[in-house]
């Protein structure tokens, strides 16, 4: 950031210019050059576009909803009503995603009711949450 500011008379933020994660470093997508005599700085902003989610905190990324985590989340539903027991690191695998992505998938169906957790955090696992008796 300092050196935009001072070499190129450019001020920005921190997630302005350069992203990281995922795809490793790289140039945030709203970054465009234009070559000019004005002097002044230009200010790179944030830009309206809500699908623009690289930046989002770890808290917030589970009120994100897109196509990948509908089919992660799916996927594990179906794996563990074929009986299957999950762990975190079977569903990173299975979709070449982190384990902090598939823990926050897990949470996620565990939080709606859908799942449970079973065992000790070391050797546990995911299961179907069973369907409360009724009383008829």
């Amino acid at each position: 950031m300092e050196s935009l500011k001072s070499l190129a008379n450019l001020q920005c933020g921190r997630f302005d210019v350069i992203l990281s994660g995922g795809r490793g470093y790289r140039f945030s997508e709203k970054l465009s050059v234009q070559v000019g005599d004005d002097s002044e700085a230009t200010v790179i902003t944030d830009m309206d576009d809500t699908s623009d989610v690289p930046n989002v905190r770890n808290g917030n990324v589970r009120d994100v909803r897109n196509d990948a985590v509908e089919i992660r989340r799916t996927w594990i539903l179906r794996r563990l009503g074929e009986g299957d027991q999950l762990q975190a690191p079977a569903v990173a695998k299975q979709f070449k995603c982190s384990v902090k992505t598939a823990q926050r998938d897990l949470r996620a169906l565990r939080e709606e009711g859908r799942i449970e957790f079973v065992g000790t955090p070391r050797t546990g696992y995911y299961q179907l949450r069973n369907p409360p008796e009724s009383d008829e």
